[in-house]
């Protein structure tokens, strides 16, 4: 009875990895977000059933742990609700629009299903396999970004130059790109069997071409700033291997020399013209869609000095915008007078949860990586969960600073939190 329960909920959760994947454009107005979102919501309300007969077999294996990641993102949800309740809109923060479909009814969902992954896989062993599904499921996501390259009408890509596969936007597959490639990057790491070491290497690749294709800026900067992390992290774990270490520093050395090059020579032809870095190196907020962010960003200042304690409620951006509105959005044009998001995580985080929220927003970071570097015997035995885990989180939040969190972010967000919690116990 309990192993019939305990297999079919990790049915349930490897069937969410698969998410990403449901489009159903005859049905939707946005085919991208609704149908994940009803379908992961469904899935969930399944798995929280097979999670409470779990509970009623046996409470005391499967119970919920209250661990310093489990309490911070409860914190977290809890600071969601607040500024729920005493926001401007409290009915728009609960359920949000059918364009993002992220408010506090679905977000619970999302702690519900970071508590039954916390508490179903155990080891390593059931991880590992999670992983690979999800690993998976991804790649299919960025292999049918690549045949929008070929034919950019594929799945209603519109003719766009960036792909946008079954996410339907560039950004959401950017940072899922990023996700895979710190995915693959540890099971490579870990994986003793010469075959799965090259089926993640194929996949590691296949991630880092699709976030290269999305041309999606934030995630360079986040890959870019955890490949700096997992350098940095391995020059201090690997103490008892000086070779080893050495060389962990000496490629951190190189790839700081050569960011300041390309830095210092961004203007250049060639340096413009590499995918997506060009336009990173050559990034500005006085050009572009950089000057409406600095607008939008502003705004979100004005907005939480009005309400800074619990903000104006989540999904409530569009409240704060249109009240503190600069007329000189318009001069990029009528699709930049209208923002539901700053597009910065923490600014945006700040005026529609206001002081509260984004401190435990940003504690959810600071906590998990200090349990897996507080850790010492974690550190010793599991060296690449520690320095891997810690490195997406930071290029997570670095990547962040330019965008927002989406439904697909929400999923593979919460699981790699509930890795981390349950594997550093």
């Amino acid at each position: 009875m309990k192993k019939t329960l305990e297999n079919i909920t990790k049915i349930l959760i490897y069937t969410s990895f698969f998410v990403p994947l449901v489009v159903i454009p005859s049905s939707f107005i946005f085919p991208f977000i609704v149908p994940k979102i009803l379908l992961f919501r469904s899935l969930t309300i399944l798995m929280l059933g097979c999670y409470i007969s779990l509970l009623f077999v046996n409470w005391q294996e499967y119970k919920p742990k209250f661990t310093p990641i489990s309490l911070v993102l409860g914190f977290f949800v809890f600071s969601f609700a607040i500024s729920t309740f005493v926001g401007v809109d409290p009915y728009h923060s609960f359920w949000d629009n059918h364009e993002r479909m992220l408010g506090l009814f679905t977000i619970l969902h999302y702690f519900i299903f970071y508590l039954i992954c916390s508490s179903v896989f155990k080891n390593w062993s059931e991880w590992k396999v999670a992983l690979k599904i999800f690993l998976l499921a991804g790649s299919i996501v960025m292999i049918l970004g690549m045949m929008q390259k070929a034919d950019p009408n594929f799945l209603m890509n519109q003719s766009s130059d960036r792909v946008a596969s079954t996410l339907g936007n560039s950004i959401y597959v950017g940072g899922y790109a990023l996700f895979l490639f710190f995915t693959s990057f540890l099971l490579l790491m870990k994986e003793k069997s010469y075959f799965w070491k090259v089926v993640c290497g194929i996949a590691g690749l296949i991630s880092f071409i699709g976030m290269i294709l999305s041309g999606t800026r934030g995630s360079l900067l986040g890959f870019l700033v955890g490949i700096f992390v997992i350098l940095l992290g391995y020059s201090l774990t690997l103490r008892s291997r000086p070779k080893a270490r050495r060389l962990s520093l000496s490629i951190l050395a190189i790839c700081v020399v050569v960011l300041g090059v390309l830095y210092f020579n961004r203007q250049n032809t060639t340096v413009i013209n590499i995918p997506v870095l060009g336009r990173l190196l050559n990034s500005s907020l006085s050009m572009g869609t950089g000057s409406t962010r600095l607008i939008a960003w502003n705004i979100a200042i004005e907005g939480w000095k009005e309400r800074p304690i619990f903000g104006w409620g989540p999904n409530n951006f569009f409240y704060a915008f249109n009240k503190y509105y600069n007329p000189k959005s318009l001069e990029y044009g009528y699709g930049e007078t209208w923002f539901d998001n700053a597009h910065n995580i923490i600014l945006n985080t700040l005026t529609v949860q206001g002081a509260f929220g984004l401190m435990c927003y940003l504690s959810i970071f600071v906590i998990a990586i200090l349990v897996l570097w507080r850790n010492k015997e974690l550190r010793d035995k599991n060296a690449h969960l520690v320095v891997l885990g810690s490195a997406f989180l930071v290029a997570h939040l670095a990547q962040n600073f330019t965008v927002f969190e989406n439904p697909t972010s929400y999923l593979y967000f919460v699981f790699w939190l509930a890795m981390i919690n349950r594997l550093s116990q």
